[in-house]
């Protein structure tokens, strides 16, 4: 178990969702393992594999949908598969210092850099999850901040937030500049970004492409609300009615 899913094997809506779908698969075939069908199921895979952006994403985590009862066997194999998959990916290409990668086909292809912008339960690290390259890179100020600090989604005021800006200015600096070390097909830039001017100053100096991902203020407040890892409400909701209020188009 990686650190960062500690706290979601140990929630009780994970132990729920298990303890369901465990008991399903004993009805239905006396919980065999889904791959093989030829030995008990032990292990509850999730077909999406967890990482720290896609964690506190119940579609992910607690999508019947996305989960396999596995033997041992098989969910090592699952496991393996992924590595080696991730691996070709990167062996099949090389990123240069001018942002060109060559593909597996020998072609130079332009790296991308995707700013998704929107209002805060919008949906846009939804949206970066399901078109996104496992090896790509994704910067997201709310995740750098949880990473340094080990807080929670609401705990904006601590002390590290001024480093948290310094590691994605950090990071900006080296898409600006196509560095080599941005080794990947395409970068995905989460922010809210309602100013206008800054949106578009921004996507300018990161030769980035713009992409609005955004629900009516209500929706994204609904959205909030029903949130488990979003603890302080009043807080949640005085940030989506102020990106509303700030709104340019």
């Amino acid at each position: 178990m990686k650190a960062f899913a500690k706290a979601f094997y140990n929630s009780n809506a994970w132990q729920a969702c298990r303890a369901a779908y465990i008991a399903q698969r004993r009805l239905l075939d006396g919980g065999m393992c889904e791959n093989c069908g030829e030995a008990p199921g032990e292990e509850l895979h999730h077909t999406t594999f967890l990482t720290p952006g896609n964690i506190h994403d119940a579609e992910v985590t607690l999508n019947p949908e996305k989960l396999k009862w596995l033997c041992k066997e098989c969910h090592f194999k699952a496991h393996r598969e992924a590595i080696v998959r991730g691996f070709q990916k990167r062996k099949n290409r090389k990123v240069l210092t001018n942002g060109v990668y060559f593909g597996a086909d020998g072609q130079p292809i332009p790296q991308r850099v995707v700013i998704v912008w929107g209002p805060p339960a919008g949906g846009k690290s939804t949206y970066i999850r399901e078109h996104m390259d496992p090896t790509d890179l994704v910067i997201d100020l709310d995740l750098i901040r949880q990473a340094l600090t080990m807080g929670g989604r609401d705990s904006t005021s601590n002390n590290l937030v001024a480093l948290a800006l310094l590691v994605r200015e950090f990071l900006f600096g080296q898409i600006e500049r196509r560095e080599a070390v941005v080794d990947c097909k395409t970068v995905w830039i989460a922010a809210t970004l309602p100013n206008r001017a800054e949106r578009e100053g921004l996507a300018k100096r990161l030769r980035a492409e713009l992409i609005f991902v955004g629900q009516p203020m209500g929706l994204c407040i609904e959205r909030a609300m029903s949130d488990l890892e979003r603890t302080d409400k009043l807080l949640q909701r005085e940030i989506i009615e102020r990106w509303f209020e700030q709104y340019e188009a």
